[in-house]
């Protein structure tokens, strides 16, 4: 299936992309014709990997890279999408280093490399990750979250129960997330008390 997007999405999404991009430190000038590509690649990258075409999906990434190099989240998106392809890890982890010497400090791009370090047996590197992401964003909820499922496989009393204040963090401020319950009641019952 190819996607099409409507030239009024385009043009409200081009305002918005350029908006955000002049509000930021670099100042990164594009023009209103390369904003619509820009969108326009990402979108329907975005929907192959919704889709599961991830080969489609790392053509149009690469097209974004192609038109913004220095934008880190098209470098992000094609590691996501090696990511998910099966025994392309490599490429994941090459994709996401390239995005994080444009955005050291995203969590989400950090994040990303996490998963990757997990993926390929180096969980302490990815724990490592998550812990120094937290140093800078301490209440970015998905890191919150992945760092208290790696320290709940920890014996470690004091680490399950970072675990339980992490969960909590999460289930305080997104009540109706159902996972993050369950998984703090869980380690709660769990917990030792002294």
């Amino acid at each position: 299936m190819k996607f099409k997007l409507s030239n009024s999405v385009i043009t409200a999404a081009g305002m918005t992309l350029f908006a955000l991009f002049s509000g930021c430190d670099n100042k990164v000038v594009i023009n209103s014709e390369t904003a619509k590509q820009m969108i326009t690649h990402r979108n329907l990258g975005m929907a192959y990997l919704e889709e599961g075409q991830l080969q489609d999906a790392a053509d149009e990434f690469i097209k974004l890279v192609e038109i913004a190099p220095k934008e880190p989240l098209g470098y992000a998106n094609l590691g996501l999408t090696y990511m998910r392809k099966s025994g392309e890890l490599d490429q994941s982890e090459e994709w996401l280093q390239k995005a994080l010497k444009l955005a050291p400090d995203d969590p989400d791009i950090r994040l990303l490399m996490a998963k990757v370090y997990e993926l390929t047996n180096r969980e302490p590197q990815a724990v490592s990750t998550l812990e120094n992401t937290l140093k800078k964003h301490p209440n970015h909820i998905r890191t919150l979250y992945q760092l208290a499922l790696y320290y709940t496989k920890m014996q470690d009393l004091q680490i399950r129960e970072k675990a339980a204040d992490y969960l909590a963090q999460v289930v305080n401020a997104l009540p109706a997330n159902v996972a993050a319950s369950l998984r703090l009641i869980e380690l709660l019952l769990h917990i030792e008390i002294p």
